[in-house]
């Protein structure tokens, strides 16, 4: 995959299902929604067993050197379980911490100080300072049962209601690394004064280590817009998923000092504005972008042997897709060779995931946050913690009687409905009646029915307060220049005719004469 290359896969009407392209990417399970079954991989098969229920929105979890799984819920509670009995264990509930859609106690990492060989816990939350949102890395140590003494290693750090980062993981080296996002700004990530849309890095007691690519600066790495998974390689290297707007989400290895482009780069540089700023600001390639996007949440290298299938790749869980996607690395952890997906609908929302020393993998759903995407979800027993495990490995007859009966994976939804999945229903959903005081509905909206406008709106994107159906909405609607002329046709067409709307059809060339009076970018 060179940088040259289109960022957008080619969108088959007809063809096969979205994912089935020129490294292998193929969807592995067939669509179940909310059915809690083994996966079946190529010999090995995985049980799925909740190992605790009724959570309220967990944020992160990691495994901790305890054997149980520590994991933060959104309203301020960290907690630890014990995988094997379930037995759960409330640490601390924090009292400053301030939660509203994609705020509130967010990352966390558990680690034991080398010298002193005391557990330290580090929390990223937001809280409000005056009037004014903003975010704080503290540690807590672990002390009979519970979490004392707090120390602030970093404050201050912008927040918004959404792209808040927040992922953290420490260092083969123990210095602590940070992720922020750019608070909605995405100036902030390319200015190297500010700690927003950056990867940090922090020594434990909160100074600014010696080797850091600025002298006297967190900053490690910069041009993110919102990077919500990291994770370590056992060799040390340091992946991260990140999410785009309305396309390119990435996968990123981060390297000292580098850039990575947000907002002027998104995804592979494959415009002229973007290429020159690429070849002028050493911009890192992404090593796999997605457009339509995913939302990739937390990752998890898996180096275990007990899923030899999964052996040597990222294992990441997406918000949107809800979904396992697991990509296989060449031996140098440079390159992508493969994507497979699987749980496909199978658990909802999927906000992070870790990696036990047994070989098990844990995930945590995120059913009942703010933008519940996955449709049969939230279940009575949302959200939860669950268990992946093999238990047994196929023999040679029942692998080859699973592949003689793989279902087919061909798609004969009309053009306009699969871009509307793709691009338009985790905001305004299945139905078009979008999200109550966040996304309007399309469904009998006076929005739709201007065809010059809404086709603009469209390729330009928008912003700020529209009234739709007599409610005010006040927010940012990307652009979706990216489409073709005809898919954004097929789109709008689709939009304009569906949810009970019966407007006339915009045809491609409507979409283009729109275009070629849009503003140059």
């Amino acid at each position: 995959m060179n940088n040259r290359s289109r960022k957008r896969r080619p969108y088959l009407a007809f063809g096969l299902l979205l994912g089935v392209a020129a490294l292998g990417f193929s969807p592995e399970t067939p669509r179940t929604t909310g059915e809690i079954r083994d996966i079946t991989l190529d010999s090995t098969v995985l049980s799925v067993t909740p190992i605790l229920s009724n959570l309220a929105v967990p944020w992160d979890i990691d495994f901790g050197p305890d054997g149980w799984i520590w994991f933060t819920e959104q309203r301020g509670v960290v907690s630890r379980v014990n995988p094997n009995t379930g037995q759960r264990q409330r640490l601390i509930e924090l009292t400053d911490v301030f939660f509203k859609r994609s705020t509130g106690l967010l990352g966390m990492t558990v680690g034991v100080d080398k010298t002193s060989r005391q557990t330290y816990v580090y929390l990223d939350y937001t809280y409000k300072k005056a009037e004014t949102v903003t975010s704080k890395v503290v540690r807590y140590t672990f002390d009979r049962d519970t979490l004392v003494n707090p120390f602030v290693v970093l404050d201050d750090i912008p927040a918004s209601d959404g792209h808040n980062g927040s992922r953290m993981a420490i260092a083969p080296d123990g210095t602590l690394i940070v992720s922020t996002g750019d608070a909605t700004v995405g100036k902030n990530a390319q200015d190297k004064n500010s700690v927003s849309g950056k990867f940090l890095r922090i020594n434990p007691n909160g100074s600014v280590p010696s080797d850091n690519p600025i002298p006297g600066s967190y900053v490690w790495s910069y041009g993110h817009r919102n990077s919500q998974g990291l994770c370590f390689s056992p060799s040390g290297k340091l992946y991260a998923s990140e999410h785009g707007l309305a396309n390119d989400d990435e996968i990123n290895r981060i390297e000292k000092g580098r850039n990575y482009g947000w907002p002027t780069v998104t995804g592979l540089n494959d415009t002229p504005a973007e290429d020159a700023f690429y070849h002028a600001n050493n911009v890192a390639v992404p090593l796999l972008c997605w457009t339509p996007t995913i939302a990739p949440a937390g990752i998890a290298f898996y180096a275990h042997k007990a899923i030899p299938e999964w052996r040597n790749s990222l294992i990441i869980g997406t918000l949107k897709e809800c979904d396992i996607r697991v990509l296989a690395l060449d031996n140098a952890g440079e390159k992508i060779t493969r994507e497979k997906i699987w749980a496909d609908r199978q658990l909802g929302r999927l906000r992070d995931i870790c990696v036990a020393p047994n070989g098990d993998v844990f995930v945590a759903t995120s059913n009942r946050d703010w933008n519940p995407t996955c449709e049969g979800f939230p279940k009575p027993t949302d959200d939860q913690i669950i268990r992946l495990r093999r238990v047994r490995t196929l023999s040679r007859s029942e692998q080859m009687a699973r592949r003689q009966n793989q279902p087919a994976l061909l798609s004969f939804q009309e053009p306009g409905q699969r871009l509307y999945e793709q691009h338009c229903e985790s905001c305004h959903k299945k139905k078009g009646e979008g999200l109550a005081d966040t996304f309007p509905p399309l469904a009998g909206s006076e929005w739709i029915k201007n065809e010059l406008t809404l086709t603009q709106n469209l390729l330009g994107g928008m912003s700020g307060k529209i009234q739709v159906k007599g409610k005010p909405y006040e927010g940012v609607m990307p652009a979706f220049d990216f489409l073709s002329n005809q898919e954004l046709a097929d789109v709008l067409t689709y939009i304009r005719q569906s949810f009970g709307n019966q407007e006339s059809t915009i045809t491609f060339k409507a979409v283009e004469k729109v275009r070629s009076n849009q503003p140059k970018k």
